[in-house]
């Protein structure tokens, strides 16, 4: 019969193992979250390029439109039904568009 002190040196080695594959454990799960979290900030910053490219490329656009806007208000004497006649021929088939052209105009003028 082991006396009582195998029986103790045998449950703190069995408590010592499960301690390391715990260890071990952790320190796998703690990779892959490492990993996750520098390929979610690789993601974090691909986004925020692609915002802030998104941005320059609608503030370009918006300055453009204002420029063919205020060009097309000229070459038609001023005259907004004329410019509306205009883009309604250009914007053929998209009359829900008429309103935000409209909107555009009124701020732009």
């Amino acid at each position: 019969m082991p006396n009582i002190y195998t029986k103790i040196l045998n449950t703190i080695q069995y408590i010592t193992s499960q301690i390391n594959n715990t260890s071990t454990e952790l320190a796998r799960v703690q990779k892959e979250v490492d990993e996750k979290a520098a390929e979610e900030q690789v993601h974090a910053q691909q986004v925020a390029e692609a915002e802030d490219q998104l941005a320059a490329q609608a503030a370009e656009l918006e300055r453009l439109w204002k420029r063919a806007t205020e060009g097309a208000v000229q070459d038609t004497g001023g005259s907004l039904m004329a410019l509306a006649q205009l883009q309604t021929k250009t914007l053929e088939g998209r009359p829900s568009q008429l309103t935000e052209i409209f909107h555009c105009l009124s701020t732009t003028l």
